[in-house]
């Protein structure tokens, strides 16, 4: 009854972010111009890249190491906090570079980019965390909240005439990373700075990293599919087909992929916990209930 009831949570959390992402994507698409909005989707998925190659490794550990008895969840989360605050400052880094060598940006704007990565590797981190630790409710909360600021600040810059140029939309996704930022600070900013303290416990660090790197250079790959088309439209045409192709793809893709998405965010902790728990049948049995509700939506 709890995994369908998580599952319902889920599933309702993720109607307002979808709301928002079309939303972005028609105002994008109107606002920007098929050819900015192509230059704006491009680099946003190389972002995703990035942030996956970077952090997806951690991710995925959280989600397979990060259970256990409170003392135990303590010392795991102050090493993933480590982790997290290295990974997304690569991340952030590389994206600087991207944007301003390849798609010849000015620094200022590389820069406000970067932070954004930054911000939103963390964002991404913190709900795996959530996911790991089976709250729901504040996992759809915290993404909601997160897509309505930045929808609300798009929307502000659309109504007051900005400049159609991909930047003001980041200044949108930066406005929410900060906020949330902020917020999580206030909140839990003696965990962060007690974890910057704490030592570095390279037997841990190990194990997590060889689970977790094999993962996501298998995600890498499946992602990679996602962005290697649209450099290849780029190269072949222009940035206004990439717009127009990049408008259709996302939206066919998310659409067809929003049904599985609270099946793997409820039951995808519970299989790990329950595999580290020693309940190889139980955790087997929840793979096919998995793949059953996969297959049914």
């Amino acid at each position: 009854m709890r995994q369908e009831k998580n599952m319902l949570i889920y599933f309702s959390g993720k109607l307002v972010p979808a709301a928002c992402v079309l939303f972005i994507m028609i105002a994008g698409v109107r606002f920007l111009g098929k050819s900015e909005y192509g230059r704006y989707n491009l680099l946003f998925n190389c972002i995703n890249i990035a942030i996956t190659f970077f952090i997806g490794w951690i991710q995925q550990s959280m989600l397979r190491f990060n259970s256990g008895e409170h003392k135990e969840l303590n010392l795991q989360l102050k090493q993933f906090t480590i982790y997290s605050l290295a990974s997304a400052l690569l991340a952030s880094l590389c994206i600087f570079f991207l944007d301003w060598f390849y798609f010849d940006e000015p620094l200022l704007n590389c820069f406000l980019v970067s932070v954004f990565t930054f911000c939103f590797s963390l964002f991404m981190l913190y709900l795996s965390y959530l996911q790991s630790q089976f709250r729901p409710g504040r996992y759809a909360i915290n993404e909601s909240s997160f897509y309505v600021i930045t929808t609300v600040a798009i929307f502000c810059i659309i109504y007051f005439s900005f400049p159609g140029k991909m930047i003001w939309f980041y200044c949108a996704w930066l406005a929410a990373g900060i906020s949330w930022l902020a917020v999580t600070v206030l909140r839990s900013g003696k965990v962060m700075f007690e974890a910057l303290r704490s030592e570095f416990d390279a037997p841990f660090f190990k194990k997590t990293f060889q689970y977790g790197f094999i993962i996501t250079s298998w995600l890498m790959i499946s992602n990679l599919y996602n962005v290697v088309d649209r450099f290849i439209i780029r190269h072949f045409y222009d940035y206004e087909q990439v717009g127009v192709y990049s408008a259709v793809y996302d939206f066919i893709y998310r659409l067809t992929s929003f049904a599985a998405l609270p099946v793997l965010l409820t039951l995808h902790p519970l299989i790990m916990k329950t595999w580290n728990e020693g309940r190889d049948q139980a955790a087997l049995s929840l793979v096919r209930k998995a793949l059953f509700l996969l297959w049914r939506n």
